[in-house]
């Protein structure tokens, strides 16, 4: 009884365990999880459970099956291109927040080795420098238990590429990066002044222990409170992400780390202004701070600033050198992750393009600028046009769009449409054409849009609609809604209004790929004391024409005059309403007469006769009627005015007239298979359980193939399998 996972109540219907269901509790239900994709139930209110998250289909033994390109139990976790060609890790929005965080790597960052990252062009196509530009801020993204947050925090996941590796899936090879050896001097039309390295300065208290200094993720040895300038100069190289760095005691300090001093009459420290500076000789640009563990230092604090602060007397300086691809004097073989440098310059140690190895006045490319940008003589640099990028201009760049996965630019916002990045970092460019080679599963000119699931889109069988398009078709209990989704673009949780696609299916077809046929739905002939939905409907009118809407259908154009029996054909000229029918209180004006109901017509001068409008085919709690009485006319006083129509529902009477007279909320069941069977959603058919048959939609015989007729007593078996 009720496949050994539910109980058998009085009405012979499964009340299934949990986990299990169908009607006879055989179905495992499958995990649920936020929707990539679904209809909002108000206003920029989308995503919620969803089974298979809505990008799988339930299988028999309870387990999603997911669209390509989605894993996890529930479907719940985008896949990561090809395993990020096991040269990166697999991380949500979540945790790259917080790695890159722990990392230094803040909200202007661009970090070579991090799968989203991309250069920025400039109004006139020039690429701008490759750098990191540390603030220290931190910026997390994630959801609270109230649902309060991104939905996407832990479901989109992308590549953090190991060092040496870039691109959305971590297949290409990161080049050398190094200062442009020509722009940042005195003959440098561009930048007319001379660029400098980052200058940090560090300020350390204490009279014994050690410390550590970490940069980029990567942690120093312990180092010592009385070490030299060249011990703290070696711990800092040891470091494979720092390079070579430059390291001066101020103020003749013998040791990192000095005693505080509090001077006489005075709460200052006479050493106050014994300070290390640490100058980054070979990573170009604005660095990152170095972080500081002093949690073993006795009496022990240090300080550090970067970026124009003052401590001790001393101004640090932020890094203004390029750290671009090749130094911005040659092309990257991304391949390779070699530089080819141009003609006149040459590789530096780091195999950047740094050196000058001859003379020239021209800007590189065998015709200046390979014919796509101007070039500055000065500097001997190419400003590019639009659509090419590198020092020459030779190779072409892709569209660009939000990026899927990315760093957030504050608490909580991500895929910022401002700051967009080649291919919204779900494909690779091809740069010989200039356009975008998208991820599987994505598509648009730079792969802004993701697909509808299905072979054809939506298994030919429903449309590919937006967030936003699937807001506005939303319907509840079968009338629309004005509902929107996405239309204030300074909300961050609709950012994907116009980038998430899901299907919007077919009448007949459900699913999240619209490949699964609708079974038909009925009333369960089991249960019992329920009633039919009934309306009252009332008119105002000496001539004319009105029309009524159910489920955002109009039926054709109905005579004032109408009988009851017109009355009804007019309303189930609406294939939503189904078979009707209707039944008048008041067949001539004023006269109440039961047994001549049918009769006489529907409007009168004062509105006094009610239309009982019974659903007799479509069934529970369903939605009023919309009226258009535009086309009425009262003309009883002499003067033509506009008719009325109105409408009571849900145990509401009519005003005025025989108040006792109330309509009628709809309480039977509209189920799949009526209850009694099991849907075949490949042939959108009922295999009914024993006893039960195809009906009329009211329990009788008929060709209805819902299983809502008893063909006998089936006692208090349900199933057995």
């Amino acid at each position: 009884m009720c496949s050994g996972k539910g109980r058998c109540n009085e009405f012979l219907v499964c009340e299934c365990n949990k986990g299990f269901t169908g009607m006879d509790c055989s179905i495992e239900i499958c995990p649920f999880g936020i929707a990539w994709s679904d209809y909002a139930v108000a206003t920029d209110d989308a995503h919620h459970y969803a089974e298979c998250s809505g990008m799988g289909l339930c299988g028999i033994d309870g387990r999603c099956v997911c669209n390509q390109n989605y894993e996890g139990s529930s479907c719940q976790r985008m896949s990561c291109p090809n395993s990020c060609s096991f040269h990166g890790k697999c991380v949500s929005m979540h945790e790259l927040a917080k790695v890159r965080h722990n990392e230094n790597m803040a909200k202007e960052n661009v970090n070579p080795n991090y799968a989203g990252a991309v250069t920025s062009t400039t109004d006139a196509g020039t690429i701008k420098q490759n750098v990191d530009l540390f603030s220290g801020t931190e910026y997390k993204y994630f959801t609270d238990e109230q649902g309060e947050g991104q939905w996407d925090w832990n479901m989109i996941h992308g590549c953090m590429c190991d060092s040496g590796y870039m691109g959305y899936d971590c297949s290409l090879r990161s080049c050398p990066k190094g200062d442009d050896p020509v722009t940042g001097n005195s003959a440098d039309e561009i930048q007319d002044v001379v660029q400098v390295d980052e200058v940090q300065v560090l300020r350390c208290t204490s009279t014994n222990g050690t410390f550590t200094l970490n940069f980029k993720g990567e942690t120093t040895q312990a180092i010592k409170f009385n070490s030299t300038a060249s011990d703290l100069q070696a711990a800092l190289e040891a470091l494979p992400s720092i390079g070579t760095v430059a390291v001066e005691f101020k103020q003749s300090a013998m040791w990192v780390c000095t005693e505080k001093r509090i001077q006489e009459n005075s709460n200052k420290d006479s050493n106050e202004n014994a300070v290390v500076t640490v100058t980054f000789t070979s990573n170009n640009g604005p660095q990152p701070l170095l972080n500081v563990d002093e949690s073993n230092l006795v009496d022990g604090t240090i300080v550090v600033v970067r970026g124009g602060s003052l401590l001790g007397g001393v101004t640090s300086v932020a890094g203004t050198k390029e750290y671009m691809d090749c130094g911005n004097r040659g092309l990257c073989d991304e391949t390779s992750g070699i530089c080819s440098c141009f003609k006149n310059y040459g590789v530096d140690l780091a195999g950047s393009c740094s050196n000058i190895i001859g003379v020239t006045n021209d800007c590189p490319g065998e015709i200046e600028c390979s014919g796509h940008g101007v070039c500055v003589a000065g500097s001997k640099t190419c400003i590019c046009s639009n659509g090419w990028m590198t020092g020459d201009c030779s190779i072409r760049t892709c569209p660009a769009g939000p990026s899927w996965f990315g760093y957030p630019s504050e608490d909580n916002k991500a895929h910022d449409f401002a700051k967009p990045v080649e291919c919204s970092n779900q494909g690779l460019c091809a740069r010989d054409k200039g356009e975008c080679i998208c991820k599987q599963g994505f598509l648009g000119g730079a792969c802004e849009h993701m697909v509808c699931a299905g072979d054809p889109v939506c298994s030919g069988h429903g449309q590919c609609l937006t967030m936003k398009q699937l807001a506005l078709a939303k319907a509840i209990n079968g009338d629309a809604t004005d509902f929107t989704y996405g239309m204030d673009p300074h909300n961050s949780r609709t950012w994907d209004a116009t980038m998430v696609y899901g299907c919007h299916c077919d009448e007949g077809y459900e699913g999240y790929d619209c490949s699964l046929r609708s079974c038909p739905k009925g009333d369960d002939p089991m249960t019992y004391g329920q009633e039919d939905e009934m309306q009252l409907l009332s008119c105002r009118a000496t001539e004319g024409f009105f029309r009524v809407q159910f489920r955002q259908e109009f039926s054709d154009l109905i005579l004032w005059n109408a009988t009851a029996e017109e009355l009804e054909a007019g309303i189930e000229t609406m294939s939503t309403a189904g078979d009707v029918s209707v039944v008048f209180t008041n067949a001539t004006l004023n006269t109440v007469t039961p047994n001549n109901s049918t009769n006489g017509t529907f409007c009168n001068t004062d509105g006094s006769n009610s239309a009982m409008i019974t659903f007799k085919e479509v069934h529970g709690d369903l939605p009023a009627l919309q009226l258009d009485s535009s086309r009425l006319i009262d003309s009883s006083t002499g003067v033509s005015l506009s008719g009325e129509l109105r409408i009571a529902t849900d145990g509401a009477a009519l005003p005025l007239y025989n108040e006792s007279l109330v309509s009628v909320t709809g309480t039977r069941e509209y189920m799949e298979c009526s209850g009694r069977g099991v849907c075949n959603h490949l042939t959108g058919t009922c295999v009914c359980y024993s006893g039960y048959a195809q009906s009329d939609g009211n329990g009788a015989r008929g060709v209805i193939g819902d299983c809502g007729y008893v063909i006998e007593f089936v006692g208090a078996s349900v199933s057995e399998e």
